[in-house]
């Protein structure tokens, strides 16, 4: 950080600090000479030389796994993949963390607001976050929540400071909710012709009262535009648990899916996790929880008179996440109205007055990740 001693130009690479201090010295220097840091988080172009771009990989230290209480403390540079190594030594796992995120840092898990393919089994992402050690703009340490579940009185800041995605503060360090490594999992994959089978399916299953970890669907235009020979939708089901109750779910899954004549098949883990990245990996343009559908209107989609209007659907039924995979030259404007008339929203990330209030009293210089309108960073 030679820059930060002799008030030199700014570097024209990324900075890549150690350890908390130094980020805290960054924002610090940046706070007094109205310097923009830019983090991942930001998912912009960022002009070096004019700007600093804050990279945080080289803090990747699990700082301390405390199995009793089934939490780990690690830094924002730690890979799922790696986190999810060290724990299956300790019979434990970290229940958002999959096999095909395994390459992102949990900073980047959290920093861009990614989501669990098991949220429906085991909860949104964001609440297996207990605690942080956040650096606010000013270099300031801030530490939120702690070891314990219940451990906030007043405002949550944890679950503030994860929504901002890193525009009031740059997280150092998570307090993970941990869970024991279930003694079984099995993974399916149902196909069907037509999209509302499985997606009634999908209601049967639920309104059983049996709920697997996972329930993702693939319709049969995102499967096309990913280049999939095969004219069927997918549900990737998965179950896991303790051995006697895993058994007893699959075989009333796979009960409901023969009765109304859809076909499955059991696979192994690294085959499911390929399959259902398939559309993240098309190349075709790709919009990610971007809407949110209560899951009873998923197969009115599909209803006669509609189906023209879709681009490519594919997310976790279950919990209602809507992502869609785009044609080049696709419009929007038809899928949106259609979603709307059956009760569906769309996330926008779009600054509200409020969240500018906040933004204001945490960064009153704007210098963290600042909100840009259509300008050039």
């Amino acid at each position: 950080m030679v820059f930060l001693k002799n008030q030199g130009p700014l570097p024209k690479g990324p900075l890549s600090p150690c350890n908390r201090d130094e980020v805290g010295k960054i924002m610090k220097y940046a706070c007094q000479h109205g310097v923009h840091v830019y983090t991942n988080a930001a998912q912009l172009p960022v002009k070096t030389g004019t700007s600093l771009w804050l990279h945080l990989e080289k803090m990747d230290k699990i700082i301390e796994l405390d199995c009793a209480n089934l939490v780990a403390i690690v830094e924002p540079g730690v890979t799922l993949g790696q986190l999810r190594k060290a724990l299956q030594e300790e019979k434990l796992c970290f229940p958002p963390a999959t096999p095909e995120k395994d390459d992102f840092t949990v900073g980047e898990f959290y920093g861009w607001g990614m989501s669990s393919l098991k949220g429906l089994r085991y909860g949104a992402a964001k609440y297996h976050v207990l605690g942080l050690e956040v650096v606010l703009a000013n270099g300031e340490l801030l530490k939120t929540g702690g070891k314990t579940v219940k451990n906030v009185t007043g405002y949550d800041l944890t679950r503030l400071f994860l929504s901002s995605r890193e525009t009031l503060g740059v997280p150092v360090s998570y307090i993970l909710k941990l869970a024991p490594f279930p003694e079984q999992r099995q993974y399916l994959v149902l196909r069907a012709k037509d999209e509302p089978d499985l997606l009634n399916l999908v209601r049967a299953i639920l309104g059983k009262g049996v709920t697997p970890a996972c329930l993702s669907f693939i319709d049969k235009k995102t499967l096309r535009i990913s280049k999939v020979q095969e004219d069927e939708a997918w549900l990737g089901i998965l179950c896991e648990g303790f051995n006697e109750a895993v058994q007893e779910q699959v075989a009333e899954i796979l009960g409901m899916a023969e009765e109304v004549q859809v076909r499955w098949e059991q696979v192994e883990e690294e085959r499911f996790f390929q399959q259902l990245s398939i559309p993240e990996k098309s190349g075709a343009l790709a919009l990610k929880e971007s809407f949110k559908l209560p899951m009873s209107k998923w197969p009115e989609l599909y209803s006669s008179g509609s189906s023209p209007l879709l681009p490519g659907v594919w997310g976790q039924v279950g919990e209602g996440k809507v992502n869609i995979l785009l044609e080049e030259g696709a419009q929007l404007d038809g899928f949106t109205e259609l979603l709307y008339l059956l009760g569906g929203i769309r996330s926008e990330q779009r600054p509200s007055p409020l969240s500018k209030g906040l933004k204001k009293a945490l960064d009153p210089l704007g210098i963290l990740n600042p909100w840009t309108e259509g300008e050039e960073v």
